[in-house]
């Protein structure tokens, strides 16, 4: 219930905010092209008087202006919604991240990591622990390799003794 109201008031604000922006930017974009002032109420009142007297929408200027009206309302509701859906505590937290991003990656490229798998709850461990464990697997490691080496070459001694 308390989520539902804050996501109502804030998609109202994000609402308000964008019909404010973008009725500025279409009363510029028909006072630039066509002259026509939305907000103005006389020009409306001229618009009223010539479809009373049955005027006719002839050219291609008045089907323009038209179309342009129409366009300028679904566009306000299709970016109303696209602007509802953005995350803009994300958005103004990107430059923060980019930067800690790049600071990370920067200096990660020149580290090998430690990863510590398989741990137990409650089991503690050090890095030194982690470095002693992988000294000891590559020794034996070693002694593994070694040990077949040897064992390879006295095979192959004894049988070239044994031809």
């Amino acid at each position: 219930m308390f989520k539902s109201i804050i996501k109502l008031l804030r998609n109202l604000i994000i609402g308000a905010v964008w019909t404010y922006l973008f009725a500025l930017f279409s009363r510029w974009l028909l006072i630039y092209i066509w002259h026509f002032d939305i907000l103005y109420k006389k020009q409306w009142i001229v618009v009223k008087g010539f479809w009373n007297n049955n005027g006719v929408i002839a050219g291609s200027s008045d089907y323009m202006l038209l179309l342009t009206m129409l366009i300028l309302l679904i566009v306000w509701v299709i970016g109303w919604k696209k602007l509802c859906k953005v995350n803009y505590v994300k958005l103004a937290l990107k430059p923060i991240n980019y930067i800690t991003d790049y600071g990370i990656s920067k200096y990660e490229a020149e580290d090998k990591h430690v990863t510590i798998k398989n741990l137990k709850v409650g089991e503690k461990i050090t890095v030194e622990d982690v470095i002693q464990a992988r000294i000891k697997e590559e020794n034996s490691h070693q002694d593994k390799e070694a040990d077949s080496l040897r064992k390879s070459i006295s095979e192959k001694i004894t049988n070239y003794r044994e031809h």
